[in-house]
């Protein structure tokens, strides 16, 4: 007899040990390991079966994102994943239940259609064109379902903001963008203890870093990035004061640890915001210091040596380090 609910997603089975007495022996508790070898003894095992009495979950409840304006149509935005407990469930789909654009300044609050999911996927992508809703956001709300009982969904809230780059920050790594991408998850977690703040980070467009003349520097990367707190955007003039690392010596050590080597910003003409002051450099050369000694040691040879063939202004572009 079962005496309580049973929750599959717990416990997936039972084994039970029955011994069998006399009647004119009392009954008593037993508690002793069970033993093949004793015939008043035997075990049963009871398999519990699956029900679908579980409604999905997603991985994160709330997104906050920035999507530039000239985002191309169909440009995937944000992955959404949800799971359900019930092995018997079936597969879940997602769909957009509620879509609003808001620009405060204009006091624009209207419903759009300007995005889709994936209902197999996930995936957020977007319909048109960005471009006239730059200085706005869109608030989205998803459903992903396993089972046509509407008792059994989960809804997850996105927004995203249209961003010029002018809103956007850069972070510089002395890696390529296979690397870096490889890092991104650790740098978060670090960058949040190193600023000793409540903020996330939203890193996209991770690529080879692009010289202001137009020129690609294949050891370096570039990733615009923003800072949110309490899922708002932090203004670039305040993120620089967060991150910068003259005085901070744990953000100093995260960016020599992960080397990053200058943080850009976007005015009517990009001004870099570097980190590397120059201040305490290998004699005779432009190297930062947070370069191993045999890298340091190795340009600095090369340099003695030889007369630079390209980009003097660039010390990545003298021989790989690789």
């Amino acid at each position: 007899m079962v005496q309580k609910r049973i929750d599959r997603e717990k416990i997936d089975k039972f084994t039970l040990t029955i011994k069998v007495s006399k009647p004119s022996e009392p009954v008593t508790e037993f508690g002793e390991p069970y033993n093949y070898q004793d015939l008043s003894q035997t075990q049963v095992t009871i398999l519990i079966e699956d029900i679908d009495d579980n409604p999905p979950a997603f991985d994160n409840s709330n997104y906050v994102l920035g999507a530039r304006g000239n985002t191309d149509v169909d440009t995937e935005l944000l992955v959404l994943h949800a799971s359900d407990p019930d092995a018997s469930s079936s597969p879940i789909t997602y769909s957009i239940k509620n879509m609003a654009f808001i620009r405060p300044s204009t006091d624009e609050n209207i419903d759009m259609d300007v995005f889709h999911v994936n209902s197999e996927t996930g995936v957020i992508s977007n319909n048109e064109p960005l471009g006239k809703y730059v200085g706005g956001h869109f608030d989205i709300t998803v459903e992903a379902r396993s089972s046509p009982d509407a008792r059994y969904v989960a809804y997850a809230n996105a927004k995203i903001y249209i961003l010029q780059d002018r809103d956007l920050l850069k972070f510089v790594f002395y890696k390529r963008p296979n690397e870096v991408r490889q890092i991104i998850p650790d740098f978060e977690k670090s960058l949040k203890l190193a600023v000793a703040q409540p903020i996330s980070l939203n890193i996209y467009d991770t690529n080879f870093y692009a010289r202001n003349d137009g020129s690609l520097d294949f050891e370096s990367t570039s990733s615009c990035f923003q800072l949110l707190e309490n899922d708002v955007i932090i203004e670039p003039k305040k993120v620089m004061k967060i991150l910068n690392r003259a005085k901070s010596p744990s953000v100093r050590e995260l960016y020599s640890n992960y080397s990053v080597v200058a943080i850009e910003c976007y005015t009517k003409k990009l001004k870099r915001m570097s980190y590397c002051k120059y201040t305490n450099l290998m004699p005779g050369t432009s190297l930062p210091m947070f370069l191993s000694p045999a890298e340091q040691q190795r340009i600095y040879e090369w340099q003695e040596m030889n007369a630079p063939l390209a980009d003097a202004a660039s010390f990545r572009s003298y021989p790989t380090l690789r």
